[in-house]
């Protein structure tokens, strides 16, 4: 009796394999059928040529089949890419700190200040000043964004 209670658990086991096996096949020729394999390079959404990678000391790129380390019988190494170092962004001066715009901080974002601002007078009312209102702001910004780029 225990026999026939372990064939009919290992049944409803392989029947449930099977029926996710099935589930699956469904769901990769529904894939393949919304989403085609794109075999023309031309119709990629996004392209990147080897001949057009960065020259910078994170990207390595193999050519000619080099023999070494970087090549066994199972696989051949053609790009090695590495996360690069980065430094921290110089703080930006003070005449212009408090004008730049978020995101400035950020690795690939942009630096724009903003170009006038609110400042309270001692009537309580709102003065605006303009970015450009003093001179040695343009010229701090143009100094340190260059520096920011470096």
């Amino acid at each position: 009796m225990g026999d026939e209670k372990a064939m009919t658990e290992d049944a409803k086991r392989e029947l449930q394999r099977t029926r996710l096996t099935k589930l699956f096949d469904f769901l990769k020729a529904y894939v393949d059928l919304r989403y085609p394999p794109v075999r023309d390079i031309g119709q990629q959404l996004r392209t990147l040529w080897l001949d057009d990678l960065p020259a910078h000391s994170s990207v390595q790129l193999f050519r000619d089949g080099a023999v070494g380390e970087e090549q066994t019988a199972d696989f051949v190494t053609v790009l090695r890419i590495a996360r690069p170092t980065t430094t921290t962004c110089p703080a930006p001066p003070t005449a212009i700190s408090a004008w730049l715009q978020p995101g400035w901080q950020d690795l690939d974002g942009r630096v724009d200040a903003h170009p006038s601002r609110n400042f309270p007078t001692k009537e309580g009312r709102a003065r605006i000043a303009r970015f450009e209102d003093d001179p040695k702001r343009p010229l701090a910004l143009q100094r340190w964004r260059g520096e920011r780029g470096e």
